[in-house]
Formats: structure tokens, sequence, C-alpha cells
């Protein structure tokens, strides 16, 4: 399971039984980072670069390279490639790395952009760091946005411009928004760094179609379900509930909650946290949602993630078991695997192995 930073001591507990720790919130990386990739890179002079810092997250070739754009006023050819890092600075040098030549695009306003390598970096090293480098092949006119992380207090990873008016590398706390495609077609999971499109809002009520927004989820080893984390904006009177269900859709636990009992007014997602009045436990490699109903004809926004395709979603904290899904006045649900609510469940016990030691989850 990807990113799901479960590390958790485990005493010498007979198998089958469970331990009690502090809550933890699976998948772990959506409510921190969901509102905060609206920064930019500006690309608006010839030689102007943006550049993402991270580890090499798995030993294979690397042949596509990811990232995203924000407004585009000319569209001019951009290269993109993998650079070495100096250990001097922090900043991309101009080394090629492992026989990486640069692929180019013509960019289009906010997309995200998978590009293909001139020449796949090929043995690469789990562990390197690289930089991810987007540039210009050629410039006239005109910029563009390359987008970032907001939240900025990233010590690593980290993204880096190059400016060609001050002729230097400046680097920023905000964290990456890109990802890497390997020739085995995979998208490995990267700590500290998103790898989707965006997050939009959808805004819905119990007159619309659809009514009933869900998590379908599915963990790899039994837990008891404590709460959740949502990230939603609920209009002032817009009551609404949370419903856990099983693949049957038989209800498991409900938390309704009064609209005009929260802060409202934000542009973006606000975090909605809290407990069912009654654990719920779950099984193991069994799916289940997380839902999110209002109970008014007054609307609730939600926030969600989309990436450009089934296999990128692996890049995602929780990978493809982790997913949207909708339906309408209590029919069968929708899901897609291209799509995220930003919606947690927090989990307060798992189980043990007879022996003790360490549980770990990734």
């Amino acid at each position: 399971m990807k990113g799901l930073y479960l590390l958790l001591f485990a005493s010498a507990l007979a198998v089958g039984q469970f331990a009690t720790h502090d809550s933890l919130t699976i998948p772990t990386d959506e409510l921190t980072i969901g509102t905060q990739w609206t920064s930019v890179c500006v690309l608006n002079e010839a030689t102007d670069k943006c550049a993402f810092i991270l580890h090499v997250p798995k030993s294979g070739n690397i042949a596509k390279l990811v990232f995203n754009t924000g407004s585009v006023t000319v569209a001019n050819t951009l290269t993109v490639g993998i650079y070495t890092v100096s250990t001097t600075n922090g900043d991309p040098t101009a080394t090629a790395y492992k026989g990486m030549a640069v692929g180019t695009v013509t960019p289009t306003a906010t997309t995200q952009h998978v590009v293909a390598l001139g020449t796949a970096a090929t043995a690469v090293v789990a562990g390197d760091v690289v930089a991810v480098v987007i540039a210009f092949e050629s410039w006239t006119n005109g910029n563009l946005q390359i987008r970032k992380g907001t939240i900025s207090t990233y010590g690593f990873p980290y993204s880096d411009v190059y400016d060609e008016t001050g002729v230097a590398w400046t680097k920023s706390s905000s964290f990456p928004v890109t990802a890497f495609e390997y020739d085995d077609g995979t998208y490995p999971y990267i700590p500290g760094v998103a790898a989707f499109k965006m997050t939009l809002q959808g805004a819905f009520n119990s007159g619309t179609t659809p009514d009933e927004v869900a998590l379908y989820f599915c963990l790899p080893f039994p837990a008891q379900v404590r709460g959740f984390a949502l990230l939603a904006n609920p209009a002032p009177g817009a009551d609404f509930d949370v419903i856990l269900y099983n693949a049957a859709s038989t209800v498991l636990a409900t938390k309704s909650f009064d609209g005009d009992v929260s802060t409202t007014g934000s542009s973006g997602g606000l975090q909605i946290k809290s407990s069912f009045n009654s654990p719920v436990t779950i099984a193991a490699n069994t799916w289940y949602y997380l839902a999110l109903k209002p109970t008014t004809t007054t609307s609730v926004r939600y926030q969600y993630l989309t990436c450009a395709s089934t296999a990128m979603m692996a890049a995602v904290a929780g990978g493809a078991n982790f997913q949207l899904a909708t339906r309408t006045d209590g029919g069968g649900w929708t899901p897609s695997t291209t799509q995220r609510p930003l919606f947690s469940i927090i989990v307060d016990r798992i189980p043990q192995g007879s022996g003790g030691g360490f549980v770990v989850t990734n």
C-alpha cells in the first residue's frame, strides 16, 4: 500500500489481536496538500527554468516525466529532462542523468503533461538525488506557469527556479508537482510530491445528480475505523451526513452535521474531522465507502484530485485503492479510477502479529 506511513510498535500479541495506538489518517497527504498547490514558477525569458529536486523512487528506467501548467500566454516549445544535482549548492547541474535526452512538448494551459524523454534515463538508482528541469527549447515572447506547491515548509523535496534576469537559481520550499513513468508503465509513489493534475471543487445537494460522493477504499489489513477527515465546504444551512458503508451499501456508521454549526466562506476546502459514535472494524482486502451526503437542497462543496491515467494514481498516497465514487437516490455506485475525493479515514487500531516488533505498511 503506497504512502500510508504506518510504522507502529507491536507488542507480543497473538495473531488476530489488535493493538491500540495514536490515531492515523489514511491516506495521509491529501488534507495537507489538497488546496496547497496553487503556486507557480513563471517562465517569461529565454533561459528561465523551473526545477523539482527529489529522490529517485526506485531503480529501473525512467521513460516519461510529468508536470502541470497554469496559464500559457504563448505556447513556446518546452524541454523536459532529468539532471544531476550539485552537492555544493543543491541546484541542478547541466549534466544529464543516466544517459537521458530531453523530451519536448508544446504546452497548453491548465494541463497535466506526460512527456516522453528523447532517450530514457537507464539503470537509475533508487535514492539518487535528481532534478526534473522544465525549460524553453525556443522562446520569442509571452510567458507560462509551471505548477508547484504552496506550502512553504518543505526542506526536501523542493522547487528551484532559474531567472534569466538575476542569472541565478533560487530555491523554494514549495513541494514539487511531478511524477516519473518507468518503462514498465509504473508510477512510483514519492513522499512529499504531488502527482495529480489539480484539486477541483464540486457542488452538490440532496436534489442534484449525483447526490452522494464517497471515498471508495480498500486496506490490505483489518483495522478499526474511529472517524474521518474531509476537505469540504458546506454553505450556511447545508446539513449533511458522513456515512461509512460496506460494499453492499449497508450503513456501518453515520455522523450528522448541522450546516449552521460550522465555519463557512472559504474559497477552498475546510477540514471537517470527527469520530463516529462507535468505532467500526473493517476487514482486509475488502471495499468500503466513506460518503458525504447532503440532506438539504443547499449545496456542499467538496474537493477531489484527478490523474491523467489509472496507472498514475499509484503515484498518489494510497494508490489505486482509494477512488472517487458517486451515486444518486441510493442507487448503484459509479467509481472513477483516475479521481479521488480528499477524504480520509481515521484508524486507531490495527492487528499485531505474534512475536512483537514493528508493523510496517507502505
